[in-house]
């Protein structure tokens, strides 16, 4: 099965079983638009804020609306998406701004490099968002070495089949929604320091 299926898979999985989507003003997606970078000012217009972005494989956020914010001068988010192991970018003019709570990234593969790589944007996020959850959800074997490196990541969890392990999945289901209530009591503890 490809990433992109197994992605879809579990996507309508948690879908169904995440109670923490009830009655809260969270969303839930697949391919997520989550900001890691901020950069004040440009050439052309000192007052431009450019919201740098990273799209997360399945994710659960708060979408704010610019005209919500203090700020009125983001104007532009730029996401940057992966076309196979080729990095490219693209510009995604918006009036809103995805705040996330747990992002999960789907591996299928054990391949090292592009491991160390959402390492790396996860730390990114993580300085952007201290509160936010990772978790890493690879399926099938999950290499020991990789697992022993992804010190960055709040969970890795190895889900052996995604079309028959029921009970792998409902597992996973309640992991994500514990890593989401941590977030959130995280989220609240940030913001009562960042005030007083």
């Amino acid at each position: 099965m490809k990433e992109v299926d197994v992605q879809k898979v579990i996507y309508e999985f948690l879908k169904r079983k995440l109670h923490c989507l009830s009655n809260k003003q969270v969303s839930f997606a697949r391919e997520v638009p989550v900001p890691y970078r901020t950069l004040f000012g440009t050439r052309d217009n000192p007052a431009k804020i450019v919201v740098k972005c990273f799209n997360q494989d399945l994710c659960i956020f708060e979408n704010w609306a610019i005209d919500d914010m203090k700020n009125e001068q983001i104007i532009k988010i730029e996401a940057s998406y992966k076309s196979e192991f080729k990095e490219s970018y693209g510009i995604v003019k918006t009036n809103s701004i995805n705040i996330p709570y747990v992002i999960i990234e789907m591996k299928v593969s054990n391949n090292t490099d592009t491991f160390l790589a959402y390492k790396e944007k996860t730390r990114m996020i993580k300085e952007c968002f201290p509160w936010v959850k990772y978790c890493l959800c690879m399926v099938g074997k999950g290499s020991p070495r990789l697992i022993e490196d992804g010190v960055t990541f709040d969970k890795i969890v190895v889900l052996s089949d995604t079309e028959e392990a029921t009970l792998e999945k409902e597992k996973f289901a309640e992991t994500v929604e514990s890593l989401f209530m941590e977030a959130e009591e995280r989220k609240k503890q940030y913001f009562n320091n960042v005030e007083n």
